[in-house]
């Protein structure tokens, strides 16, 4: 039976991203908040506002066994393999979000939000960057729209070429300057996954409450064709617990999750989504 209705596809392709409510048990939620607290050391407040917690609310954790659960939990999968039009994908290793309050005792922590793309619209425009993926973010708790959740610019992946002639030469593709569009928060619930297409202008948001803001992101998209080259350093990441082997993944200076070497059990599905085995033939 299919996960995503008609609305959420017309959502998708209108708006540029989609919500699958409820789609990962608060339970599985809940087991990830854990980690993350055994991660930085707490749950008490008192440890906020130092490492390993950031100002932009990323925190350096990859590999955490709530973290591959919720990966290989299969109506994960589903709402993925519908999108895609097939099962044969590979999920994201990306990291946790833990976005604090903005406090005034300090104004690291006191991130306003920010909106850009993780690709180079321009190469979009110009038929470079090959077909649009998708990206996602899991809310592990209930998240209100003054608490940093994720923001974006509705329908804006329907309108690059007119939005890349109104900025300045120094466009890089990736920021820019939105002044006169509109942008959205999302309220989420614990559990509620959105998945919106990398042509799709976002953020988080400025966190103006007294809560942190708690999310997983995570993302499937196809098998790539260079699959082979890429398929040994992926299985060196998880098996070593090291972040992904790009500059966007600062990882964290304590090596807390290689020094832990948590036990992480993958199930059938978990290893062909890590490319340790291969997806059968459809």
């Amino acid at each position: 039976m299919a996960i995503l209705g008609a609305a959420q596809r017309g959502d998708f392709d209108e708006r540029g991203y989609l919500i699958a409510r409820g789609l990962v048990p608060r339970a599985m939620c809940d087991a990830l908040v854990d980690g993350m607290h055994a991660f930085v050391g707490g749950a008490g407040r008192e440890r906020w506002y130092a490492a390993p917690y950031t100002g932009w609310g990323g925190m350096e954790m990859y590999h955490h066994p709530a973290m591959w659960a919720i990966r290989q939990y299969p109506p994960v999968h589903q709402v993925f393999s519908e999108l895609h039009g097939t099962a044969r994908l590979w999920v994201s290793m990306d990291r946790v979000s833990y976005k604090l309050p903005h406090h005034p005792d300090h104004p690291d922590y006191q991130n306003e939000g920010f909106m850009h793309w993780d690709v180079d619209i321009r190469e979009v425009v110009r038929g470079e960057g090959g077909p649009a993926g998708v990206q996602g973010v899991l809310a592990l708790t209930d998240t209100g729209l003054d608490q940093g959740t994720f923001q974006c610019i509705p329908g804006i992946h329907r309108r690059l070429e007119a939005f890349i002639k109104t900025q300045g030469a120094d466009f890089d593709g990736r920021a820019a300057d939105f002044g006169g569009e509109t942008f959205e928060r999302i309220a989420l619930e614990a559990g509620d996954l959105l998945i919106w297409t990398t042509h799709l202008a976002h953020g988080n948001s400025a966190n103006t409450s007294d809560a942190a803001r708690l999310a997983m992101y995570l993302s499937m998209n196809r098998v790539p064709e260079d699959s082979a080259e890429r398929r040994g350093g992926r299985i060196e990441c998880f098996e070593t617990r090291r972040p992904p082997n790009s500059r966007a993944f600062g990882g964290d200076e304590r090596g807390w999750e290689a020094k832990q070497n948590l036990p992480v059990e993958l199930t059938e599905l978990g290893k062909r989504l890590l490319g340790m085995d291969d997806w059968p033939a459809e």
